[in-house]
């Protein structure tokens, strides 16, 4: 551009001054070289950023999905736990009763099975109400009242608003085993 510009506005110099003309085709050249050399390089790490960027996004979200993978996991291996455990100290409570009251011990399966209906239908879902939680919880309550009688106290305080809260299924009976087995003990 710059030696069009020179041979419009002195279009004389080509014969007077070929030598000039020619260093100044081959500077224009160079700069035109180098400024081209520096838009391509500009242009091609603009594009990596870009890249990157968006790779990074992609490795988020991957991490993000990887992390609630992994949290549902564990809260599934927790469930397995869970219900063994839990089963397995119904029917010590069951059992308990067999010999000292046995409408009671049968009252108590029922309750049981009716848990386990319960539980059976939450354990489907990843979340339910603090409400149904509870009620898991009332009737694992019943069935060790059955087994402690009067030595078995319970005060519990929830709020309508706490009571509408979506909590993962079984994730307070651990808490009320733990707290039966060492509260009456």
């Amino acid at each position: 551009l710059g030696s069009v510009l020179v041979l419009l506005f002195y279009p004389m110099m080509v014969f007077y001054q070929v030598q000039l003309l020619s260093l100044l085709v081959f500077v224009d050249s160079v700069i035109a070289l180098i400024v081209g050399i520096i838009v391509y390089n500009y242009e091609r790490m603009q594009n990596e950023i870009e890249e990157g960027y968006r790779r990074l996004a992609e490795n988020r979200v991957r991490q993000e999905r990887l992390r609630e993978m992994a949290t549902r996991s564990e809260l599934k291996a927790l469930k397995a736990q869970i219900n063994p455990h839990f089963l397995f100290n119904a029917l010590n409570s069951i059992s308990a009763l067999i010999a000292t009251d046995p409408p009671a011990a049968e009252e108590t399966l029922e309750r049981l099975a009716g848990i386990f209906r319960g539980t059976l239908l939450a354990s489907e879902r990843e979340s339910i109400p603090l409400a149904r939680e509870l009620e898991v919880v009332d009737a694992y309550l019943d069935i060790e009242r059955a087994r402690f009688g009067d030595r078995l106290k319970v005060t519990r305080s929830v709020t309508s608003e706490a009571a509408e809260a979506q909590v993962p299924p079984l994730i307070l009976q651990p808490l009320v085993e733990n707290a039966v087995r060492h509260g009456v003990s």
